[in-house]
């Protein structure tokens, strides 16, 4: 599905929003589904389909695990985990107009998930591992609620893994970088507009990895991994400097930009100059950006403020 005027992309964005999937295909609307693995961003990649800026496309992810965790009795020991074999994405895609030097603009539209999720604990892997073990959960997914063990809860689902192609090595889905990738941040979710830059022709987009839960990070290693269709619209901005992924949310009457960033560890001394160079340059792409979209009065806060300012948290070594 194309949408060609900008006031056309408002009115159904604000019908997405209110209806979702399903009632588009209800009312007969054809969109191209995206079912096509690959496990890691790479430049090398044949694109699977070719989508005009403007288009709707629904990608079809598995789970983190590729399905492979059955049931309860089968862990992450028994399939050998690996991130060369985890984290399938969807794609890629290749956007047709997308040169290196633009910025790839994905607005999520809506993500379905399956009626049965995972969670998968072993004894090295997130911030919890010493005190766990293999173990598998399956949690029931019913009316956009979760069950564990009789307690129910809403679900929120959101994508881990996604960005466009580096134009250097490959990248595994279970890595980060400035491409994105494994971001695994709950924000990205139903009604988020994601900007990536544009390292190769095409972009590359590819997605997957969906939680249909997770907190602020993964403490045992896993959210609510879980199947789903991903429905994205995709556009592009023309010649417009981007180095890091950047994420919008909106709000009822605002919206509001957060850069998303990797951390580098480094020796403690080195730490404040770093927190703020990144301060610095986060605050400079996201302005860039929003005056770019034609927000005013962005901005205009003293940059030798900015210049000053360090960050009240450190997490260069995280």
């Amino acid at each position: 599905m194309l949408l060609k005027a900008e006031s056309e992309y408002h009115d159904f964005h604000q019908f997405f929003m209110r209806e979702g999937t399903f009632a588009l295909y209800l009312k007969g609307v054809a969109m191209q589904i995206i079912e096509d693995k690959v496990y890691a961003f790479s430049k090398d990649n044949p694109p699977c389909y070719t989508a005009r800026p403007g288009e709707v496309m629904v990608f079809k992810s598995l789970d983190c695990f590729s399905g492979r965790l059955t049931d309860e009795t089968v862990t992450m020991r028994d399939m050998d985990f690996s991130y060369n074999i985890t984290n399938p994405a969807a794609g890629p895609v290749y956007v047709e107009g997308a040169e290196v030097g633009d910025v790839l603009v994905v607005d999520i539209y809506d993500i379905q998930v399956a009626d049965e999720g995972t969670i998968a604990t072993d004894d090295h892997c997130g911030p919890l591992f010493e005190g766990t073990e293999y173990r598998t959960k399956k949690i029931k997914i019913e009316d956009g609620m979760a069950d564990f063990n009789g307690v129910r809860f809403p679900i929120n689902p959101m994508i881990g893994v996604i960005g466009t192609a580096p134009t250097g090595d490959d990248v595994i889905d279970g890595y980060v970088g400035t491409h994105g990738g494994n971001m695994d941040n709950h924000l990205i979710t139903k009604g988020t507009r994601l900007y990536f830059p544009v390292r190769v022709p095409g972009a590359l987009l590819q997605m997957g990895d969906v939680h249909a839960a997770m907190g602020d990070g993964e403490l045992c290693g896993t959210g609510i991994e879980i199947a789903a269709e991903i429905t994205v619209r995709v556009s592009v901005l023309k010649n417009f400097e981007l180095h890091w992924p950047v994420l919008e949310t909106f709000g009822p009457d605002t919206a509001r930009f957060s850069l998303m960033s990797q951390y580098t560890p480094c020796r403690p001394m080195e730490r404040k100059a770093l927190n703020r160079r990144l301060s610095t340059f986060e605050y400079n792409w996201v302005r860039d950006i929003a005056q770019g979209l034609g927000f005013s009065g962005f901005g205009q806060e003293r940059s030798s403020a900015r210049e000053e300012y360090t960050p009240p948290f450190d997490l260069t070594g995280v």
